[in-house]
């Protein structure tokens, strides 16, 4: 028998094997994946039964407010929050079709809406008499609704307590049965494989003998039968092993380098750059809005248009250039053997002029733009690693300067992304250890009496001191961090207002800022309605500034957030007014209350013709849409008779106080509002 016949025999005998047994395991874990399948059914389950307990106790709690009040202010947000419920139950019930009882939970919350409803129907006469028994009926039903829940929640515990039970015992089981298994193929391997060392190992021998003769000078003698075999076994294992190594090195999606193997061209090339000086450099680029285009093209169109991109920048490159995909969008290519910056410059107005046209994906004009950092060795890093982050910090600062765009890394941005990630930290351990504090600004009427105060954030750093909201706010505002401070500015505003009317402390409207991505999120709206359940505060006393730019970046998604918000009685101010680009169309649809004139027209409208007549514009605007105006930055004597002369509700700003910490404020106040006329603080 020959060594092909053999081997041949050997191969179809493993896979014979190996197939027996796969079914044989499969067989064996077929019970196994369905009890897992069930257990991850159950458990999902299990969290819609809890998310729906979480937002009925909302609901719940909403709605026994109202009945316990008759406080109408909250009906938008329990409609709100009965409407999400139901839609949550429909989608639900979906799902688990043979869960009737999902249908019952939804009869109950709509019973309530009822009850509800009348709260809103009925005459302030009628409401003391008709309270008590809708409370009543509440609780009867909100009782039934609770027992549903909870059974609900019991029975699925039960089954998945069952469910792990059985599925620990098969896995034991299996674990057994597997390790027979696999013992006896392998076994069989090492049979198979004893035998087969014993056929190959005689030509292998004749070869290696025969390659002795070779070297010594003799004449070379082959192996008749098993040295072509074993040749040509061995240029398929080569190439397997290629193969194998290529798929290693290369990015699957595009066929470029990836990054092991640019990160090992990059340390070989510093180790050479250490014997013989040389320079090269790095340009890091991304796709700008590649995100928006998956989600909304689609993944695989998305990886269309990085392969097209890859294709065309790879055209731009010589052969001793590298260009790896990094993942994701964001690309490098290794630029060797420079002589002048310019020639990276070179390159990436070429690569920028590449993206000009737009790409055609499917039939389909895509517009895309790229964002290029770049770096020089040894100017900018001495290793592989210190090169690509500061590639990618000059990536940032590109994004940052408004994108399609290069830049050169530098220091100063290094220094930058080290004091930017550094306050991103301790802003982190502020809000854990509570190190932030509020003081409030008075705003103060033509009769000397404080009406309003703003709420400003100010951060005592332990070790750095005071640390400007000039600083850290930006910083904030450029990740998640921004919404977190919002949560914890609303938490204290709120806490406030309800101790000031616990101690009879004259009634002010307080102001508190919120960003743009509060309302992008859909994270306001709910922390509202949470903390007018906490506190017992009076709803128009709060009011919610937002600048020109937030307004317009929530138009389409939170109008209705707009006017839930304004029907709970909570004012909205528009800050800095005339520094953005709102349109009056937006104050004319949106429920604004006040506007702010910002200070920069303030500061000029004694001595800039074209600020005074701004300034007198929005005031008389204002007072025709029936809006409250209020001026910021006011500094001198002059400017406040100017704009009360001309019909300003309230001033805010040094001339009166600058911010004050809480005693101070609340002195202020009482000094202020007992004598009735503006005293200057002196600072």
């Amino acid at each position: 028998m020959s060594i092909k016949t053999y081997l041949a025999l050997l191969v179809w005998g493993c896979l014979a094997g190996g197939y027996a047994l796969e079914q044989y395991l499969m067989s064996q874990g077929q019970h196994i994946q369905s009890l897992e399948n069930k257990l991850k059914n159950e458990q999902l389950w299990a969290k819609d039964v809890t998310r729906i307990n979480n937002a009925l106790v909302h609901f719940l709690t909403s709605a026994d407010l109202i009945l316990g009040s008759g406080n109408t202010y909250l009906l938008y947000g329990n409609s709100r929050i009965s409407h999400s419920l139901i839609n949550d139950l429909d989608i639900t019930a979906s799902l688990h079709p043979d869960e009737k009882r999902l249908s019952s939970v939804r009869e109950h919350i709509e019973k309530i809406n009822i009850l509800v409803n009348q709260v809103s129907l009925a005459k302030e006469e009628e409401l003391e008499r008709l309270l008590p028994r809708l409370l009543e009926r509440h609780d009867v039903i909100s009782d039934q609704l609770v027992q549903i829940i909870e059974l609900l929640a019991q029975e699925t515990n039960d089954r998945i307590d069952e469910i792990r039970e059985s599925l620990v015992q098969e896995q034991q089981q299996d674990q057994y049965t597997n390790i027979i298994a696999r013992l006896a193929f392998l076994i069989f391997i090492l049979t198979s494989w004893y035998w087969a060392n014993r056929k190959i190992s005689k030509p292998l021998h004749c070869l290696q003998e025969s390659s002795k003769t070779a070297l010594s000078g003799r004449s070379f003698y082959p192996v008749k039968s098993a040295p072509s075999e074993i040749m040509s076994l061995s240029n398929d294992i080569d190439y397997l092993v290629g193969n194998l190594k290529y798929q290693a090195d290369r990015d699957p999606l595009t066929g470029l380098y990836n990054r092991r193997l640019l990160m090992e061209h990059i340390n070989r090339s510093i180790l050479l750059a250490k014997r013989n000086p040389r320079t090269f450099g790095l340009l890091y680029f991304d796709l700008d809005g590649f995100k928006l285009i998956n989600d909304s093209q689609g993944h695989s169109f998305g990886d269309s248009l990085l392969k097209v991109v890859s294709e065309q920048i790879g055209q731009l490159i010589r052969k001793s250039d590298i260009f790896a995909r990094m993942g994701g969008d964001e690309f490098i290519i290794y630029f060797d053997d420079i002589n002048e910056a310019s020639e990276l410059a070179n390159l990436a107005a070429r690569i920028l002029n590449t993206f000009a046209p737009g790409f055609y994906i499917r039939d389909q004009l895509i517009k895309v733009t790229a964002s290029i950092g770049i770096t020089i060795y040894p100017e900018n890093g001495d290793t592989a690693e210190r090169l690509i982050c500061n590639a990618d910090s000059a990536l940032y600062n590109a994004k940052n300067a408004g994108r399609n765009c290069y830049l050169f890394y530098s220091e100063k941005m290094y220094r930058q992304v080290r004091e930017r990630l550094e306050i991103e930290s301790d802003i982190r351990n502020a809000l854990k250890n509570d190190e932030f504090e509020l003081h409030y600004q008075p705003k103060v009427d033509a009769n000397g009496q404080v009406k309003g105060a703003e709420a400003l954030l100010r951060w005592q750093h332990p070790l750095k001191g005071n640390i400007s909201p000039a600083v850290f706010i930006p910083v904030a505002e450029k990740s998640d961090l921004i919404v977190k401070i919002g949560a914890w500015v609303r938490e204290k505003a709120f806490h406030q207002l309800a101790l000031w009317k616990k101690q009879h402390f004259p009634p002010i409207r307080l102001s508190v800022n919120v960003a743009g991505q509060e309302f992008t999120r859909n994270t306001l709206l709910q922390h509202l309605i949470t903390l007018f359940q906490k506190y017992d505060v009076d709803q128009h006393l709060l009011e919610l500034e937002i600048t020109e730019g937030t307004l317009m970046e929530s138009v389409e998604q939170s109008l209705m957030d707009f006017r839930i918000i304004k029907n709970m009685d909570v004012h909205i101010s528009i800050d800095d007014f005339g520094t953005g680009y709102c349109s009056l169309g937006y104050l004319k649809n949106y429920p604004i209350q006040t506007l702010k004139i910002d200070k920069s027209f303030i500061d000029g409208i004694l001595i800039n013709g074209r600020d005074t007549i701004i300034t007198k514009t929005v005031i008389a605007m204002a007072k025709s849409l029936d809006m409250e105006i209020v001026a910021e930055g006011v500094e001198k004597e002059e400017q406040r008779d100017f704009l009360f002369g001309h019909g300003c509700d309230l001033i805010q700003g040094y001339y009166y106080s600058p911010p004050l910490p809480l005693a101070e404020f609340e002195a202020y106040v009482g000094s202020m509002n007992r004598e009735g006329t503006a005293a200057l603080v002196h600072t």
